[in-house]
This record gives structure tokens, sequence and C-alpha cells, in this order.
């Protein structure tokens, strides 16, 4: 079985534990299951390494040309590195936060693409 799963329905997530949370959507399940709201919307957008769509207030390139910081609806994100290999390049290492709610985001490796 998968750890998550998303439909019209719902969401759903079972924990190492084997605890299965549901909820309308994945905001509600996110806040459920670790009692923070997170802008699942944006991060979709953060995680690519773009901004998510809407004003942004301040922005941050690095030498090559990649997002290396944002400010965007209350939250400050800090990206510290980005895959080798694909183009264009998508972050492994991001760290947003707001207030007292801390995001940190750890990708071992991107998958693009139809899987075969």
């Amino acid at each position: 079985t998968r750890p998550c799963a998303f439909t019209p329905d719902g969401a759903t997530l079972r924990t190492a534990d084997g605890q299965v949370r549901t909820a309308a959507d994945v905001a509600a399940l996110v806040h459920a299951a670790f009692g923070a709201d997170v802008p699942v919307t944006a991060l979709a957008w953060w995680l690519r390494g773009v901004p998510a769509p809407g004003p942004v207030d301040s922005l941050d390139l690095d030498a090559f040309g990649q997002l290396a910081a944002l400010e965007q609806d209350g939250w400050s994100l800090r990206f510290t590195q980005y895959s080798q290999g694909l183009d264009p390049p998508l972050p492994t290492r991001l760290r947003a936060w707001k207030g007292d709610t801390e995001i940190r985001v750890a990708i071992l490796r991107w998958s693009v693409g139809a899987r075969p």
C-alpha cells in the first residue's frame, strides 16, 4: 500500500506506525497530521524552484540563475541545493518558514516524466 493517496474524495496518509489519517483535502490532512497550516498549493510550485502564482515580495537568484531565496505570501524560503544532471535543475534542499512554522524538504531523487 502507498503511504499517501489523493483522490477527488479526499486525502489519506498512512504513517510509519500504521495509523491512517484522512481529510477532505491535502491542506487539511497536513494540518491534522502535523498541526500546522502549510501552503500545499504554493509548496507544489516552490518544490520546482519557482514562485507560486501571485505577488512576490522578494526573489534572489544564485550564480546559475536558479532561485536561491524567495519571500512570498508571508513565507521565507531558502533553496540550498539543486539536482545534478536534470535540465532544468530542480531543488533538492529547501527550507521554508513563517512565524513558528518551519518546513524542511530533502529530495533524494527526482523522477521526471511518465513512468514505463
